[in-house]
């Protein structure tokens, strides 16, 4: 791999590179893609076939992504990064990433762990298969967005560290789905990740302040994620039915439970009964529609699941205090 002009580099990048580059040497990966955004390395030899990609889309981040089978066992020495590491794999990579769970879940794949400091050994074995994608945090991330995140990273480590594996694998899912894709690239390549990355570990971290918070005030972790996929039936009825949100009681039947139960928990969790959930749901598609798309109040009315016009400027009116052509006016009028 080439030398690089490490003045050049940004310090992050330095760090990705310390803790990437070795393994590459190791494996003999050989550099197809080596710039300031990002490295893209195969492997095609004796020890290990498949590729490699690591990038740092935020300062104090680094993102690595691979693909490799291990065609002789040997062992590979790791100079790891000092991190929370976030991580969706096949069993192979949960193994070859082994420091210290925060806790792991038996049956699922997306993990959270601590990686400290230090140089590890992981025996490798033939015809294993590693499959990887992670995000990793640094301390320096939590300095650097400190009051975005408003946490550091120790109380970031043990906040993780406390949730349920279930819910945490449920809360990562979306994380590592949008990592999965991310390619390289400066620009506007750039600045879409680095947006979709805040914007992802935001809600990630809200998401787990609730549920401990929730978890403080003695509600069990199943009527959590009952709730929590309640609220996204609906979500998805929203965006995908044209307003056709399910009844209470297709809702029950949808995440098996009574109707009873539903309505207590889904009002505990999310501190509103299923119908105000729902209402709020079509006022806000009705507000995008009003003014992002400029359609006409029938036409919302029918997208967003009403019957009549008159029914939806009714039930619009109870929300916002006044008619839909009102509220639009004065959108654009203080826009």
């Amino acid at each position: 791999m080439e030398e690089l002009e490490r003045e050049k580099v940004p310090a992050v990048e330095r760090e990705m590179r310390r803790f990437f580059e070795p393994q590459l040497e190791q494996m003999y990966a050989r550099a197809r893609h080596d710039g300031e955004d990002g490295v893209v390395a195969q492997a095609d030899g004796r020890l290990s076939g498949g590729w490699m990609v690591g990038s740092s889309p935020l300062g104090g981040t680094f993102v690595c992504r691979l693909e490799i089978c291990i065609r002789e066992d040997f062992v590979l020495q790791e100079t790891p990064l000092e991190s929370l590491c976030l991580c969706c794999g096949s069993s192979g990579a949960v193994r070859y990433s082994p420091s210290q769970p925060t806790r792991m879940h038996e049956g699922n794949n997306v993990v959270a762990f601590h990686r400290p400091d230090g140089t590890e050994s992981v025996r490798l074995s033939r015809g294993e298969r590693i499959s990887s994608t992670s995000v990793n945090l640094t301390p320096e991330f939590f300095e650097r967005h400190a009051r975005l995140y408003r946490r550091d990273f120790a109380s970031a480590q043990e906040e993780l560290s406390l949730l349920d594996p279930d819910a945490l694998n449920d809360g990562l899912a979306g994380l590592m789905t949008l990592a999965r894709v991310w390619g390289l690239g400066g620009g506007a390549a750039q600045e879409r990740r680095e947006r979709e990355l805040h914007s992802t570990l935001l809600r990630l971290f809200d998401w787990a302040d609730e549920h401990l918070l929730l978890r403080s005030e003695g509600i069990s972790w199943s009527d959590i994620c009952l709730a929590h996929d309640a609220a996204r039936l609906m979500q998805r009825a929203m965006a995908q039915e044209g307003g056709r949100i399910p009844m209470v009681e297709q809702l029950a039947r949808s995440v098996h439970c009574g109707h009873s139960h539903l309505c207590v928990v889904f009002k505990q969790v999310m501190g509103k009964s299923v119908g105000q959930y729902a209402r709020e749901l079509r006022m806000r598609e009705a507000q995008r529609l009003l003014l992002d798309e400029g359609m006409a109040v029938a036409q919302v009315a029918r997208t967003v699941g009403y019957a009549t016009p008159a029914a939806f400027s009714a039930a619009f009116c109870r929300e916002e205090g006044c008619s839909p052509s009102e509220w639009r006016r004065t959108q654009l009028k203080d826009g």
